[in-house]
């Protein structure tokens, strides 16, 4: 039996088994290999403008230093070389030492001139800076302010060197989903075949919603609906913790389980569908097990995942039914399900995950297509020999996962709601008064991250929005054309019209009104990429004074690749600003890295 093994049968250093009694593995990755030693090799040494500053200066001591001991040295000989001119009577040489080699003797001077001006150096100051930033980082840690009630810590500082980075920082990289929300998902409404349900009773197109078990107005919607909460409890990677129990007594009778997965917005989804009636109850044995609304046990068999991607951003199921059916269900961003989904099926679900996204709702849609057992014969061998392919494997499984996840049809759309941090919005507001400028570099839909930016007072209503996204460049031929055009208004008018005062200034003009940049991953990988054709390599040049003359910046569907490019972009600009990224996950850490102060 040959079997792929992937990222899924990694045990890394310090996991605890959980749901299984025991495993049988090889050690893999030691010693040199390992994550720690392959990152130390790699990893570079930040340091702060204030020791750069210092350690040019000490260049400059040293060179004088070394100057006027030559000058020193030299200025002896002259002197020396008239016969008359000797050491002064206690410093008499010898006979043998008149006699030792000359260039010798010149370097043993030289040396002793540089022992004598060597307080030139400043080592005391070297001494003080060091024990500052040492202590400084200790007051950090114990700041009340920075105490985290929730998770018992307080703020640790891996390197004491950027202390002094903090009180210059000029911009401010943040991302949005756990760093300016908390990261805490609840569904809220869902849109099942252009009709909305939410969690409360209400009247809205005309249909009827309720909070639980949902009202179904026929047997066509009764079906769509019961398809829609299956896929939802169906499509996921969710497991299930079982309440802990003391002799014999659950601790909580009242919740049986738990759930357990690496994203946050599947549990919601999930407790969203256990609102509703279908309750996901575990996988056992490659089989899913659900409760639908009239309490019964529905079983299917788990045949593959076609797990989630930043890339594809999207997710998929293959299962089987108890009566043989087989069935694909898949979920993700509405730019990633709506190019595969029947076009006709669009339009009355398109308009709710516009509006959940201006409500600031994460939304996500979901589709589903019926296998045939030779098509699923066909996927199932493509699948493995992807899996068992020793080059190129993750190339081949994205042109599975893509034949696969074509010709869906839509069944609706999610919305869930991440909460905003607890004084986020005065938080923005000192930090604009402290002269600082905010950039969110998020990877969610543009409307839900515009929301939350006017919510958190990012943008104010007051803030005139110059947008660079696919809706106004377009998709067609032109688009880089039109992109051109854009750069070339947008500049126009935030930089070549400004009106000069008597002093030829134009700072007093600018700060009268405000400006807010919104651009998407597509239009950024056109700025910063653009094709040999185009005629335009000073897109990126362009942009870059756009951005700089904006009082604040939305980059959305961005790939951590791009915010990495995004910080190191305005990290090398003239005068080399001091710059910060704050991020909570694995998708930040390239943009945490490229900052000179990263917080995470």
């Amino acid at each position: 039996i040959f079997r792929s093994l992937g990222p899924e049968n990694l045990l890394l250093k310090g996991a605890t088994l959980k749901n299984t009694k025991k495993i049988y593995g090889v050690a893999v990755y030691t010693g040199m290999e390992t994550k720690m030693a392959l990152n130390y090799q790699g990893k570079s040494q930040k340091r702060s403008a204030v020791e750069k500053s210092i350690n040019a200066f000490l260049i400059v001591y040293l060179c004088i230093l070394l100057g006027k001991a030559t000058v020193c040295t030299t200025l002896k000989y002259v002197w020396q070389s008239n016969p008359f001119n000797d050491e002064p009577w206690y410093n008499e040489k010898t006979k043998k030492e008149r006699e030792t080699f000359k260039v010798l003797r010149m370097f043993t001077d030289f040396l002793s001139f540089m022992v004598l001006f060597n307080f030139i150096i400043p080592v005391s100051m070297y001494v003080t800076v060091e024990m500052q930033k040492f202590l400084g980082s200790f007051f950090i840690s114990w700041d009340k302010e920075m105490y985290d009630e929730e998770i018992q810590e307080g703020a640790l500082v891996n390197t004491s060197d950027l202390n002094e980075e903090l009180g210059q920082v000029e911009y401010v990289f943040t991302d949005k989903t756990g760093t300016l929300t908390e990261n805490s998902m609840e569904f809220i409404e869902c849109c099942i075949d252009g009709h909305k349900y939410k969690d409360c009773i209400s009247e809205v197109d005309g249909f009827s919603q309720t909070d639980g078990p949902l009202k179904y107005r026929g047997k066509a919607e009764k079906s769509r609906e019961e398809l829609f909460l299956r896929a939802l409890c169906l499509c996921h990677t969710v497991q299930i913790k079982e309440a802990d129990q003391v002799d014999g007594l659950m601790a909580h009778p009242e919740r049986r389980c738990t759930y357990i997965s690496s994203s946050p917005d599947e549990i919601a989804l999930v407790k969203g569908a256990e609102k509703y009636g279908f309750t996901f109850l575990g996988l056992e044995n490659d089989f899913m097990k659900i409760r639908n609304q009239k309490n019964e046990t529905e079983m299917y068999q788990l045949l593959h995942v076609l797990n989630f991607d930043p890339v594809r951003r999207r997710m998929s199921v293959i299962v089987r039914t108890s009566t043989g059916k087989l069935l694909l269900f898949c979920k993700g961003a509405d730019s990633s399900i709506f190019p595969r989904v029947q076009q006709e099926e669009i339009q009355q679900t398109k308009v709710h995950v516009d509006r959940n996204a201006m409500d600031g709702y994460r939304t996500l849609c979901v589709a589903f297509k019926e296998l045939t057992e030779k098509e699923y014969d066909k996927i199932d061998r493509q699948l493995n020999e992807a899996k068992m392919a020793l080059q190129d494997r993750e190339e081949k499984m994205a042109k599975v996962f893509d034949d696969t996840e074509a010709d869906m049809h839509l069944i609706g759309a999610t919305a869930v709601e991440d909460r905003l941090q607890e004084q986020l919005a005065e938080t923005i507001e000192a930090l604009h008064a402290a002269g600082m400028k905010v950039w969110v570099l998020t990877g969610d839909k543009m409307e839900t991250a515009k929301s939350t930016c006017y919510a958190c007072r990012l943008f104010q209503t007051s803030t005139e929005l110059l947008e660079l996204t696919a809706r106004t460049v377009g998709d067609s031929d032109r688009k880089e054309d039109r992109l051109h055009e854009l750069l070339l208004e947008y500049h126009k008018k935030l930089i070549q019209d400004v009106p000069k005062n008597r002093g030829g200034l134009k700072r007093s003009w600018t700060l009268s009104q405000e400006y807010g940049l919104i651009i998407d991953g597509s239009t950024l990988s056109l700025i910063l990429n653009p094709s040999q054709d185009s005629g335009s390599s000073n897109y990126k040049s362009i942009f870059l004074q756009i951005c700089l003359k904006c009082t604040a910046v939305l980059c959305c569907r961005m790939a951590p690749l791009q915010k990495a490019q995004i910080v190191r972009m305005v990290k090398n600009t003239k005068g080399s600003p001091i710059t910060l990224s704050i991020g909570d996950g694995a998708n930040d850490v390239s943009m945490i890295l490229e900052a000179h102060v990263g917080i995470g």
